[in-house]
């Protein structure tokens, strides 16, 4: 009788979560009431930050070119921009438009400076009239060291139409001098068709990533701020797992196919090893198969949040008999037990079975079967 193979393999299960983001907001309304202050007051002072979630955001207001930014309280009616509703009040900062001196040090018409420490997308929502517009210059920092903020080549302002004989003074960033590469300008999303002398709030969404100051600029010299939020991109993380398919002797196996549940596959090598990586569902089951083999269990499943490896599988040989057999000589009057293995539809129904005792008695006997290749 051929012996029994027994193999140990390996089945492995990688799952990755998902870091969901929840956006941060700062409402300036809520912002001024909590620290009691009253209308007009000094909201926020020259260059001072406020930190909403990831983002960093700087009034750029100087000393001498503005008192800071006042709180100014509102009547109207909340609104709402992208999901969030905000207050009507508002923190009001003034900018200065000095023709060629965009960042000039001790001044500057650059009205907020915001940057991230990841990647995001952050809401601007504000109050506006007709004829306005926001803008923001996205300059890398590493380019910032190269920027003359007294060269007005460098830094100037610029003239926009915005509409028919209307025009304001917005400014851009161009720290390589010529030409503007680093402006980036949008245009609120109005909720209805603008009118002049009308006042409307709404907000603008900006992708913002690492490694980058966003400047920002406001046509009318102000900008009436009611809240930001920001929404970090979610961070997927990767994980893998990793094992070794061997006997039960630890003698690797080759050649085993382990199938995960998103479609990813992996093989033993000659040293019996295997590596599953790059996964990113939230869970995953592993399959292994090899022919004529069967595992126990047949799968298994993790929930994990980090790498895993030594996840261990048995796996035994399927030993089965053709269904054609059809001759069967008897060579040999002593007998061999087959343990544990099942002969599937053999022909064996006409055979006799001799019992010889030593002495009287019921004897109870199995056919026995020997099998030739």
């Amino acid at each position: 009788m051929k012996k029994s193979l027994l193999l140990s393999a390996v089945l492995f299960t990688a799952v990755v979560f998902v870091k969901a983001q929840e956006p941060v907001t700062w409402i300036a309304d809520d912002y001024c009431t909590g620290l009691g202050l009253a209308a007009d007051a000094i909201a926020l002072t020259p260059n001072q930050q406020i930190t909403v979630g990831d983002v960093t955001f700087t009034a750029q207001e100087a000393e001498g070119d503005g008192m800071g930014w006042k709180y100014k309280t509102s009547t109207d009616a909340d609104f709402t921009y992208n999901g969030v509703t905000y207050k009507a009040a508002q923190v009001q900062g003034q900018t200065n438009p000095l023709n060629g001196r965009l960042l000039r040090e001790g001044g500057g018409c650059a009205i907020a400076m915001f940057k991230s420490t990841t990647s995001g997308t952050l809401d601007v929502a504000f109050k506006f009239g007709y004829n306005k517009k926001f803008w923001v210059a996205a300059v890398p920092v590493a380019d910032l060291a190269l920027l003359n903020k007294d060269d007005s080549l460098a830094c100037s302002a610029y003239k926009y139409e915005f509409t028919g004989g209307q025009y304001y003074w917005s400014g851009y960033l161009d720290p390589m001098t010529s030409p503007a590469t680093y402006y980036d300008a949008a245009a609120p999303n109005y909720t209805e068709a603008p009118t002049e002398g009308a006042v409307y709030y709404t907000g603008i969404t900006l992708n913002v990533v690492p490694d980058y100051e966003y400047y920002v600029f406001f046509s009318g010299s102000k900008i009436m701020l009611c809240g930001l939020t920001y929404t970090a991109t979610p961070v997927i993380n990767e994980y893998s797992v990793s094992g070794i398919v061997a006997t039960s002797e630890s003698t690797p196996v080759e050649g085993v196919l382990i199938t995960s549940s998103d479609s990813k596959t992996a093989t033993t090598n000659a040293s019996g090893e295997y590596t599953i990586t790059g996964i990113t569902e939230a869970s995953i089951t592993l399959t292994p198969t090899k022919t004529n083999y069967t595992f126990s269990p047949e799968t298994i499943t993790l929930t994990m949040d980090k790498d895993y490896t030594g996840q261990n599988f048995t796996a035994s040989v399927v030993i089965s008999v053709p269904d054609n057999i059809s001759n069967v000589t008897v060579v040999s009057t002593e007998y061999y037990n087959i343990i544990g293995k099942k002969l599937e539809k053999p022909q064996f129904g006409q055979l006799n079975i001799v019992v010889n005792t030593m002495s009287n008695g019921t004897v109870k006997a199995e056919k026995r079967y020997i099998l030739e290749p």
